[in-house]
């Protein structure tokens, strides 16, 4: 955990008109489009350096038709951290550090240019309130798949996410809670789940998929794999086939949305085991 940033005067421009609470659900936020207070603007121009930033009240973004690079290209990147709320008050953030080494990897990988004002723009209002983790339910995809080597899975661009929606959706529909995916070669190991990573507990021994660019680095996965290695677990990251997922004593997934939350059952070729 790293202290709570805020926004450098340096930096940014700060602008209040309204409150510094936001009416939100905090413990059923979901996934989505969800209007805050506030929201972080700079601007990059053809030099590759970020204006001056401004955290102005949540509104609209001009966009100029010329920007084709993110318009045309989808050259963009998602980024995300988790924040807690101590019993003082006062936020932490977890691991900035490794989002923003991760932000670094994206941009370099979409040839784009960095914020560097990244972890200084992020102004949170974090949950005072503790909600139990509920059990997930997925079901193997064989038909479609979510990376293949060589390409941009490592790393978070926007395009990522719109080739799976279709297939989120349906799953959805169905009342799975998202969708497991296998490899391109093969079709037939594990690689992540739609939103979060998973692991594997046989005895004492915990596998996880090895990333090798077709696997996000979650922060929260790093997180867990060396939280289990202090507890003595044995950590391997190789393939894993979904028959050795079947044979695992438990399952959990995690993410920074999902947090760790454990699997309930998995359903494959049509069979809910």
């Amino acid at each position: 955990m790293c202290p709570c940033f805020k926004p450098c005067s340096d930096d940014f421009t700060l602008r209040r008109e309204t409150s510094e609470i936001v009416d939100l659900d905090w413990g059923n936020l979901g996934f989505g489009i969800i209007q805050t207070d506030y929201e972080c603007v700079a601007k990059c121009g053809s030099d590759e350096i970020f204006s001056k930033g401004e955290v102005k009240p949540f509104g609209p973004i001009t966009r100029s038709p010329c920007a084709a690079r993110v318009l045309n290209y989808g050259q963009g990147l998602f980024e995300g951290l988790k924040a807690f709320t101590r019993t003082d008050g006062s936020i932490l953030l977890s691991r900035p550090e490794v989002a923003i080494t991760r932000m670094r990897n994206g941009v370099e990988r979409m040839c784009v240019a960095a914020p560097y004002q990244f972890v200084d723009a992020v102004h949170v209002l974090a949950n005072k309130r503790w909600k139990g983790l509920c059990s997930v339910n997925l079901i193997v995809q064989d038909q479609f798949h979510h990376a293949s080597l060589g390409g941009t899975g490592g790393v978070k661009p926007i395009g990522n996410y719109a080739s799976v929606l279709e297939v989120q959706n349906i799953t959805k529909e169905k009342g799975y809670s998202g969708v497991l995916y296998l490899d391109v070669v093969h079709n037939k190991y594990l690689q992540e789940v739609s939103l979060c990573n998973y692991f594997s507990v046989k005895g004492n021994i915990m596998s996880v998929p090895a990333t090798k660019g077709t696997i996000l680095p979650c922060i929260t996965r790093n997180s867990i794999i060396e939280v289990a290695q202090s507890k003595g677990f044995k950590v391997t990251e190789h393939l894993i086939s979904v028959h050795e997922l079947l044979d695992a004593d438990e399952v959990l997934c995690t993410g920074t949305a999902v947090v760790v939350s454990p699997l309930g059952n998995i359903t494959y070729l049509e069979k809910r085991l």
